[in-house]
């Protein structure tokens, strides 16, 4: 993902200046520099974070939340809590509770 960033950010770098300097002939001057330096800075923004969050994000995360049958059975429990949340309301005759 990180590649992909970086040459996103490098793209919009090279890209939208060579558009504003081939397309933008009836833009002042001062127009042209402003797109060109923004463009510069927000493709090499999106570089220098992509290649950050590239390094620095892991690819996989070790552990037992990381299989599927951990988050059916978390799912599962979610369930019963709320079953059991429901029998407590019921038990109590839909009286509120003071505080």
């Amino acid at each position: 993902m990180g590649v992909v960033g970086v040459l996103s950010g490098v793209a919009i770098s090279i890209g939208v200046p060579y558009v504003v300097l081939a397309q933008g002939a009836n833009l002042g001057s001062g127009v042209q520099t402003a797109l060109i330096i923004a463009a510069l800075v927000v493709g090499g923004s999106v570089s220098i974070a992509s290649a950050v969050l590239g390094l620095v994000m892991p690819r996989r995360i070790p552990g037992a939340w990381t299989r599927a049958e951990h988050w059916k059975g978390w799912a599962r429990q979610g369930r019963e809590w709320k079953r059991f949340a429901e029998e407590m309301e019921e038990e109590a005759g839909g009286k509120q509770r003071r505080r």
